[in-house]
């Protein structure tokens, strides 16, 4: 799915956030996000979800503005992890049911997306009563079960250790590779950034500047 930003500004209070003129992100990049605290990474995210509204400005996708039915190719992916009270493959299973998946399919797909995070033994616990790294590989294997379009991660690995760590960004990848969804990953890791993306986007006193990222080396330029 291809974005694009036009004239997008949002305050906080009378401080600017942001203030973007142009910018295109093709479909299928996966672009790692990256700036400052408070520089409004997690209110671009949100933005781009649908779950947050600009000042000024819009952002297209496609060509069109948000509609409701993006509600069903977007997903976004919180820091923090957050629960159902029910068990960890009806959590999964969610995204499906509301989208009209049920029976055998849907029961197929929630098996393959938590043996693809290596929790199939999860399945059955109570989501409530994970850990939050637990809970945090339950919210990806969610995220990625209706293979959405346009994926959008605040930190998603910000709770895991490195072998989960390591996990995520594989099956990230290979989601990526499988799909050519459009990714954009908010993270405070340099090095994750490097592994992952091929685009940096930063964010930093209400401007974004994009980089291509090859191996270690970066080439600047703002659009």
């Amino acid at each position: 799915m291809e974005l694009r930003i036009e004239a997008l500004v949002k305050r906080h209070g009378k401080r600017l956030l942001f203030d973007i003129e142009n910018l295109r992100l093709p479909s299928g990049g996966l672009y790692g996000l990256m700036g400052p605290n408070g520089a409004g990474k997690t209110t671009l995210l949100k933005m781009a979800a649908g779950l947050d509204k600009p000042d000024y400005g819009r952002i297209l996708y496609d060509g069109r503005a948000w509609h409701k039915g993006l509600f069903t190719e977007t997903t976004y992916l919180s820091q923090k992890a957050y629960m159902m009270n029910a068990t960890v493959e009806d959590n999964v299973g969610w995204p499906l049911e509301v989208r009209g998946v049920r029976g055998l399919e849907r029961d197929k797909r929630v098996r393959l997306a938590l043996e693809r995070m290596e929790i199939p033994e999860l399945s059955h616990r109570k989501a409530t009563t994970l850990s939050g790294g637990e809970a945090q590989k339950v919210a990806l294997a969610r995220a990625l079960v209706f293979e959405p379009r346009l994926l959008l991660m605040d930190e998603p690995a910000a709770s895991l250790d490195r072998q989960a760590t390591e996990l995520f960004e594989s099956r990230l990848m290979q989601y990526h590779k499988e799909t050519g969804a459009t990714i954009i990953l908010v993270t405070h890791s340099a090095e994750q950034a490097q592994r992952c993306c091929k685009e940096l986007l930063w964010l930093q006193d209400g401007r974004l500047e994009i980089s291509m990222l090859q191996g270690v080396n970066k080439l600047h330029y703002t659009r």
